[in-house]
């Protein structure tokens, strides 16, 4: 995720200068959507599901 959308740890004024730039700029709103959705699709729990049965899948390979 972008660090232009990212606020720093424990950080409170960076927080609100980010929600407020945010808030300021459609674009940016539209740039963060695009972003988040992207990144909320790698954890999907059909991703996941997959992950973890393509592991177990190597780990039943190997002890054969």
């Amino acid at each position: 995720y972008s660090e232009k959308f990212l606020a720093k740890n424990k950080d409170y004024n960076d927080l609100a200068n980010k929600i407020e730039s945010l808030i300021k700029n459609p674009a940016l709103r539209e740039e963060a959507s695009r972003e988040g959705l992207g990144d909320v699709q790698k954890y999907s729990w059909k991703t996941i599901a997959s992950e973890v049965l393509s592991f177990y899948k190597e780990c039943k390979k190997n002890k054969r």
